[in-house]
């Protein structure tokens, strides 16, 4: 891999320019400003976004089909994937308590539903950038299921 200034701007570009980052910027800039979609493009988005999260598990079911003989082998390391499921579900959720609690003194039902929310098992959008940049996506989608069936 190499370094130096044009590897940092490559980095940089392919970060700005991945389509889930610009959608979320767009996103934001759309409800910041308080700018209404039209009402097709509006129809067309709540038909996608209630496709997306079926599509997404087909995908997950997809990319785990034959991992656990990966597993069996040796080649997705098991304490790996235990090490990150334990920081998603136990870790994460503990820190966001502590903060929510103390540093940033939230109302109950904001601490409540921060902390739920980080104790969700590892979402479908890693697994997307992983098999993007082609590094750990089996690791990843082991992980997706676990976190998923221990949640």
């Amino acid at each position: 891999m190499s370094e130096g200034p044009d590897s940092v701007f490559a980095t940089l570009r392919s970060v700005v320019i991945n389509p889930i980052a610009l959608s979320v910027l767009a996103g934001g800039a759309l409800a910041f400003l308080r700018v209404g979609l039209p009402t097709p493009v509006s129809r067309l988005a709540e038909t996608l976004a209630g496709a997306a999260a079926p599509c997404a598990l087909f995908a997950i079911g997809l990319a785990l089909n034959g991992k656990e003989r990966l597993l069996r082998e040796g080649h997705i390391r098991k304490s790996e994937v235990s090490a990150l499921v334990v920081l998603k579900l136990i870790i994460h959720p503990a820190i966001v308590a502590a903060l929510a609690t103390y540093l940033f003194k939230m109302q109950d039902l904001w601490r409540d539903v921060a902390i739920l929310m980080a104790a969700l098992p590892v979402g479908v959008t890693s697994y997307v950038l992983a098999q993007r940049y082609a590094i750990y996506a089996d690791e990843t989608a082991s992980t997706i299921l676990l976190s998923t069936i221990l949640w």
